[in-house]
């Protein structure tokens, strides 16, 4: 287990990986967890086997590496989809428990620590966790292991329709217009938009929706840029779909969908990604996108907080971003 955590968030760090490590051994994982492991799982599968002939060549070449060094078998993409479905399908959680009874941390932890260099010695000397505070923190989630309750769904829906609700009654094509030269099709909807669509042969399993409107944040008066400059971060923090990030992560289990947003100065841009499959998931997604408004609460609000600071402090550290700047400022004077 791995976690990165702010500064000064180390050993809060520490306590909670093994906090869920104990967690896990007591009280192993539950039938929804399984379930939607396996459902995320399973799809991979399902875009691996389809896209199994567009590989890019690298992955190949790495597995040709390891058997070769290593001994490691290349089953092909059919065998290993078809053994890891099979070994998918007969998992159950009294076998996951039992794995998890024999994670004696107590006994056999190793703790790594990786800290930024201290520009001073004094910052030095008291950054480096002692190896007495590192065994405080394994007595304290000892003493706290009694009290570890087994993990509970946050799930208040049954899925992505009853957040959706009552949807608005259906537009119309107004016009179609084909563009042999570029194999595009343009289409205007009756409530304004423009379509361009497009089939390639790139991926089978990939279908690629991509929104853009004119207007972005030099329209704004100054008092609001930093605030707008910010939205696409704040949004995703706080659930720009209507409902918590970990809500929405059980929702879309065994969905391959994706969404993101970008505000630009001159412009509002959208992407989405998902499987041919679930694209009413994606427009249903797409439609709260436009559709939701939500109040950051004041704990998402101090954690967006800590990822900027700690976004900066990782940027003025970074020896790549130094460079970069420097070469920035020198093509660019």
């Amino acid at each position: 287990l791995t976690a990165a955590a702010p500064q000064g968030g180390l050993l809060p760090a520490l306590k909670c990986l093994l906090s869920e490590v104990e967690r896990a051994r007591r009280h192993g994982f539950s039938e929804r967890e399984l379930a939607i492991v396996r459902a995320n799982y399973t799809t991979e599968l399902k875009t691996t086997f389809l896209e199994r002939h567009q590989v890019d060549s690298s992955e190949l070449a790495s597995e040709c590496c390891s058997h070769f060094l290593s001994g490691e078998l290349v089953l092909g993409v059919e065998m290993e989809v078809s053994a890891s479905k099979a070994l998918l399908a007969s998992c159950t959680t009294a076998e996951l428990q039992a794995e998890a009874s024999n994670w004696e941390w107590k006994s056999s932890c190793v703790i790594k620590v990786v800290l930024p260099k201290p520009r001073c010695a004094s910052r030095a000397a008291s950054a480096v966790p002692s190896e007495a505070a590192l065994r405080a923190v394994l007595d304290e989630v000892l003493a706290e292991a009694p009290s570890l309750s087994a993990w509970q769904s946050v799930v208040t829906r049954r899925d992505l329709a009853e957040l959706v609700g009552a949807l608005p009654p259906p537009g119309s094509i107004v016009s179609r217009e084909t563009h042999e030269a570029a194999g595009i099709e343009a289409i205007t909807l009756s409530n304004g938009f423009s379509l361009l669509l497009k089939q390639t042969q790139l991926q089978d399993d990939e279908l690629l929706i991509a929104g853009f409107a004119r207007g972005g944040l030099s329209e704004l008066p100054r008092s609001h840029y930093f605030s707008a400059a910010l939205s696409d971060l704040i949004a995703n923090e706080s659930g720009a779909f209507g409902c918590p990030p970990p809500e929405l992560v059980e929702l879309l289990a065994g969905k391959s969908v994706s969404i993101s947003t970008e505000s630009q100065l001159y412009s509002r841009r959208f992407r989405a990604e998902c499987s041919p499959h679930d694209l009413e998931t994606c427009l249903q997604l797409l439609h709260l996108l436009f559709t939701q408004k939500r109040q950051p609460s004041r704990a998402a609000a101090q954690q967006i907080t800590q990822l900027l600071v700690e976004g900066v402090l990782n940027h003025v550290r970074d020896p790549h971003a130094r460079w970069e700047e420097a070469v920035a400022s020198v093509n660019t004077c």
